[in-house]
């Protein structure tokens, strides 16, 4: 029977053989890998082990070769020869979109990009290579950042929707992923947008809603509803900030340039909430606003332009910034010139 060696790298440190083994064949049933470790299939430094065994750095993994062929993703994995040693998930060529990233923050710990408008971050139904975790593992596979890990795949910590363009953070280690998704968790990670919305705000609106997304009806685009009170108990609470930085008009409406700050993360929570308050996106189709006509760069403007973290944790372990920010992109300065947006005081 043919083997395959896996190298577990500092990442894979203390994680369990199954759990492993599981992101190795991540399409292959539970129950086939269990069968396997019954039957001393799956090995560590070449000896029989048990499912719960915790790995360490250095470890060699084998597994039989019929559970990547087994596995239909395994055509996205490279295949060792069964002499070698594989010590990190090698990515294809460098596509030209991995190589032209917009890298705002990078340590051993994180990826922080500027998104462009209209990119998905989830390679999932049609996005395929041009999805933005495609991308990044292009970049990573080959600056030699996955290098520790055989388990562990670099990912986004939090969303950001196809049409809203801005700062997205991506793990590239298993700490750093967990110490973000904690920081997130407690809400302790104030994200800021900036969008263009339809009518006058006049001064700072704090909203407490309640959302739900239904996506039973299969994949492709939902919206999502959104209530400010609670219908049951799958509405998910939303809490939403926004505050009128400047005005002007589009085509005869008024319009507003709006600093948006959330603390929660719910789909299309910046979209619905906006929309549900009289204010929706201009041009957000979708949620109320009439759309825009051909020729503006995008179907509504919305950015994530800033992620700060309290005074507590602006010293950490993961070495994130306390503060990263981000200036008007040239769309976004195009559509506040093309709506004569005057900041307020001025």
């Amino acid at each position: 029977m043919d083997f395959l060696d896996f190298t577990a790298g500092d990442d894979d440190g203390g994680r369990r053989l199954d759990k492993i083994a599981r992101s190795l064949a991540e399409r292959v049933p539970l129950s086939e890998i269990y069968k396997c470790l019954r039957k001393g299939l799956l090995r560590v430094n070449g000896k029989r082990a048990a499912a719960n065994l915790r790995i360490s750095s250095g470890d060699v993994i084998s597994l039989p070769s019929f559970l990547l062929d087994f596995s239909p993703g395994s055509a996205d994995k490279p295949r060792p020869s069964e002499k070698d040693s594989f010590s990190c998930a090698a990515g294809p060529e460098k596509s030209a979109e991995s190589r032209s990233l917009n890298i705002v923050f990078e340590n051993d710990n994180f990826l922080v990009l500027n998104k462009p408008y209209d990119v998905p971050v989830h390679s999932g139904g049609r996005a395929g290579k041009s999805a933005l975790d495609v991308m990044v593992r292009e970049y990573l596979s080959d600056s030699g950042a996955l290098s520790r890990s055989v388990s562990f795949s670099p990912g986004p910590l939090h969303r950001l929707d196809r049409k809203t363009s801005g700062l997205i953070v991506f793990s590239k280690s298993l700490a750093g992923a967990r110490w973000f998704s904690e920081r997130v968790r407690t809400r302790s990670v104030k994200k800021t947008y900036h969008a263009v919305i339809l009518g006058h705000l006049p001064k700072e609106k704090k909203w407490k809603d309640y959302i739900l997304c239904d996506n039973s009806s299969g994949d492709g685009f939902h919206t999502v509803e959104c209530r400010n009170e609670r219908p049951g108990a799958a509405w998910k609470i939303a809490l939403t900030s926004a505050s009128p930085e400047g005005y002007g008009q589009h085509d005869g409406m008024d319009v507003t340039l709006a600093e948006v700050s959330i603390q929660t993360g719910r789909k299309h929570q910046i979209r619905a909430q906006c929309a549900s308050h009289g204010y929706p996106l201009l041009g957000d189709t979708a949620y109320g606003s009439p759309p825009l006509p051909s020729g503006h760069a995008r179907d509504f403007y919305l950015a994530a332009t800033s992620l700060a973290l309290p005074e507590e944790f602006s010293d950490n372990p993961a070495g994130f910034p306390p503060f990263l920010s981000l200036d008007a992109d040239a769309e976004f300065f195009d559509i506040i010139k093309y709506c004569d947006i005057k900041k307020i005081g001025l």
